[in-house]
């Protein structure tokens, strides 16, 4: 696995959730693999189910790129697109809901954190990403069970 430079996070009665997104080139677009540790309902496609009460989730992306398509992060907060619509947010529409905090990339490492609290909700969220053949977005959705204690 690459070696990727952590990036400080928020808070540590969080949950951390560990995903390897793993990016290959099929020749007309960049196609996405993400594993999730712990694992996700078998989720690959970055879905996630959030229970009622389980409070925050610190999420961190790490960025796999075997086909050496210099695949990277957007840096920044820029780097992801969060609604409360439960589909794909716009690229680089900025974060619309309360839900989504602490959001850094350095190129290869893209964290968030979701606060997971309140109403049930579907949030749509998007990683922004580059490659030597342009851009290419990751959008799956993560469903908040909400009630979260933080």
């Amino acid at each position: 696995m690459q070696q990727v430079e952590e990036l400080q996070m928020g808070t540590s009665s969080a949950t951390t959730v560990n995903a390897r997104l793993t990016g290959r080139w099929n020749g007309a677009e960049v196609i996405f693999d993400c594993d999730f540790d712990p694992p996700w309902n078998g989720s690959k496609k970055g879905n996630v189910q959030l229970p009622p009460d389980t409070g925050r989730h610190d999420f961190k992306f790490h960025l796999i790129d075997p086909d050496h398509i210099d695949l990277q992060f957007v840096t920044g907060s820029s780097v992801l697109d969060a609604n409360e619509t439960g589909t794909c947010p716009a690229p680089f529409s900025g974060v619309t809901t309360d839900q989504i905090v602490d959001v850094s990339s350095n190129g290869q490492l893209a964290k968030f954190s979701d606060l997971n609290d309140g109403a049930k909700r579907e949030i749509g969220y998007g990683l922004n990403l580059t490659s030597k053949y342009g851009a290419c977005p990751f959008d799956p959705v993560i469903s908040n069970g909400g009630g979260g204690n933080d």
